[in-house]
Protein backbone atom coordinates (compact mmCIF):
# COMPACT_ATOMS: atom_id res chain seq x y z
CA UNK A 1 0.00 0.00 0.00
CA UNK A 2 2.85 2.48 1.03
CA UNK A 3 4.72 2.25 -2.34
CA UNK A 4 0.96 2.34 -4.63
CA UNK A 5 0.43 5.62 -2.79
CA UNK A 6 4.14 6.93 -2.86
CA UNK A 7 4.14 5.99 -7.04
CA UNK A 8 0.30 8.18 -6.92
CA UNK A 9 2.09 11.30 -5.06
CA UNK A 10 5.17 11.16 -7.60
CA UNK A 11 2.42 11.11 -10.58
CA UNK A 12 0.35 13.64 -9.23
CA UNK A 13 3.48 16.23 -8.31
CA UNK A 14 4.46 15.68 -12.10
CA UNK A 15 1.28 16.27 -13.25
CA UNK A 16 1.15 19.75 -11.18
CA UNK A 17 4.76 20.46 -12.19
CA UNK A 18 4.07 20.14 -16.09
CA UNK A 19 0.90 22.04 -16.01
CA UNK A 20 1.97 24.72 -13.60
CA UNK A 21 4.99 25.80 -16.10
CA UNK A 22 8.34 25.25 -14.24
CA UNK A 23 9.79 28.64 -14.57
CA UNK A 24 6.69 30.32 -13.24
CA UNK A 25 6.45 27.77 -10.50
CA UNK A 26 10.55 28.06 -9.96
CA UNK A 27 11.44 31.73 -9.71
CA UNK A 28 8.13 33.49 -9.97
CA UNK A 29 6.86 36.12 -13.38
CA UNK A 30 8.86 39.33 -11.77
CA UNK A 31 12.75 39.64 -9.99
CA UNK A 32 14.46 41.78 -7.88
CA UNK A 33 17.09 44.26 -9.89
CA UNK A 34 19.79 46.50 -7.50
CA UNK A 35 20.01 49.40 -8.80
CA UNK A 36 23.09 51.63 -7.45
CA UNK A 37 24.47 54.99 -8.84
CA UNK A 38 27.42 57.33 -8.01
CA UNK A 39 26.42 60.06 -6.29
CA UNK A 40 23.50 57.90 -4.39
CA UNK A 41 20.00 60.13 -3.85
CA UNK A 42 19.37 59.75 -7.91
CA UNK A 43 15.24 59.95 -8.64
CA UNK A 44 14.61 56.03 -10.68
CA UNK A 45 11.77 56.08 -12.82
CA UNK A 46 11.14 52.88 -14.88
CA UNK A 47 8.51 53.40 -18.12
CA UNK A 48 5.75 51.00 -18.26
CA UNK A 49 6.25 49.72 -14.77
CA UNK A 50 4.80 50.67 -11.03
CA UNK A 51 8.03 52.01 -9.73
CA UNK A 52 7.58 55.26 -8.48
CA UNK A 53 9.13 57.89 -6.47
CA UNK A 54 12.13 55.61 -5.68
CA UNK A 55 16.07 56.94 -5.17
CA UNK A 56 19.35 55.09 -5.45
CA UNK A 57 20.09 52.80 -3.92
CA UNK A 58 17.15 50.75 -4.52
CA UNK A 59 15.74 46.99 -4.79
CA UNK A 60 12.87 47.21 -7.53
CA UNK A 61 10.70 44.21 -8.43
CA UNK A 62 10.24 43.90 -12.57
CA UNK A 63 8.09 41.56 -14.94
CA UNK A 64 10.87 38.97 -16.07
CA UNK A 65 8.53 38.59 -19.11
CA UNK A 66 10.29 41.98 -21.24
CA UNK A 67 13.12 44.29 -20.95
CA UNK A 68 13.28 47.85 -19.23
CA UNK A 69 14.57 51.19 -19.83
CA UNK A 70 16.10 52.77 -16.25
CA UNK A 71 16.04 56.42 -16.14
CA UNK A 72 17.91 57.67 -13.34
CA UNK A 73 18.18 61.67 -12.52
CA UNK A 74 19.55 63.89 -10.23
CA UNK A 75 19.59 67.89 -10.17
CA UNK A 76 22.76 69.03 -11.19
CA UNK A 77 23.60 65.77 -13.29
CA UNK A 78 23.23 64.94 -16.47
CA UNK A 79 19.90 61.96 -16.87
CA UNK A 80 21.12 58.46 -17.92
CA UNK A 81 19.34 55.51 -18.85
CA UNK A 82 20.29 51.99 -18.83
CA UNK A 83 18.60 49.17 -20.17
CA UNK A 84 17.96 46.12 -18.71
CA UNK A 85 17.68 43.08 -21.08
CA UNK A 86 15.20 40.26 -20.98
CA UNK A 87 16.41 36.86 -22.17
CA UNK A 88 15.30 33.12 -22.51
CA UNK A 89 16.17 31.19 -18.86
CA UNK A 90 17.37 27.74 -20.81
CA UNK A 91 16.57 25.60 -17.71
CA UNK A 92 13.25 26.78 -17.27
CA UNK A 93 13.01 25.90 -21.27
CA UNK A 94 14.07 22.43 -20.37
CA UNK A 95 12.51 21.32 -17.62
CA UNK A 96 8.82 22.53 -19.77
CA UNK A 97 9.88 20.42 -22.59
CA UNK A 98 10.94 17.11 -20.24
CA UNK A 99 7.65 17.44 -18.25
CA UNK A 100 5.56 17.10 -21.19
CA UNK A 101 5.70 20.98 -22.58
CA UNK A 102 2.31 22.44 -21.04
CA UNK A 103 4.48 24.57 -19.09
CA UNK A 104 5.50 26.46 -21.89
CA UNK A 105 1.64 27.75 -22.21
CA UNK A 106 1.78 29.26 -19.33
CA UNK A 107 5.94 30.31 -18.43
CA UNK A 108 6.04 31.90 -22.02
CA UNK A 109 2.88 34.55 -21.65
CA UNK A 110 3.65 35.18 -17.96
CA UNK A 111 7.59 35.73 -18.40
CA UNK A 112 8.64 32.35 -16.53
CA UNK A 113 10.89 31.47 -18.84
CA UNK A 114 13.16 34.31 -19.09
CA UNK A 115 15.35 36.62 -16.55
CA UNK A 116 16.56 39.98 -17.00
CA UNK A 117 20.05 40.85 -17.12
CA UNK A 118 22.28 42.57 -15.74
CA UNK A 119 20.35 42.27 -12.60
CA UNK A 120 22.19 44.54 -10.69
CA UNK A 121 22.35 47.83 -12.39
CA UNK A 122 25.58 50.86 -11.38
CA UNK A 123 25.24 54.00 -13.04
CA UNK A 124 27.84 56.85 -13.00
CA UNK A 125 26.55 60.26 -13.18
CA UNK A 126 28.13 62.93 -14.89
CA UNK A 127 28.05 66.53 -13.60
CA UNK A 128 26.07 68.51 -16.23
CA UNK A 129 28.47 71.40 -18.01
CA UNK A 130 28.06 74.38 -17.09
CA UNK A 131 27.31 76.93 -19.61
Amino acid sequence: MGLHNGALAAGILALVLSCSGCGTLIHGTTQEVMIETEPTGASITIPGSRVRGLTSPAVVELARGRGHLIIVKKVGYETKGVYIHSELEPLSLVLDILLGGIGILIDWPWGGLYELRPDEVFVALTKEKAG
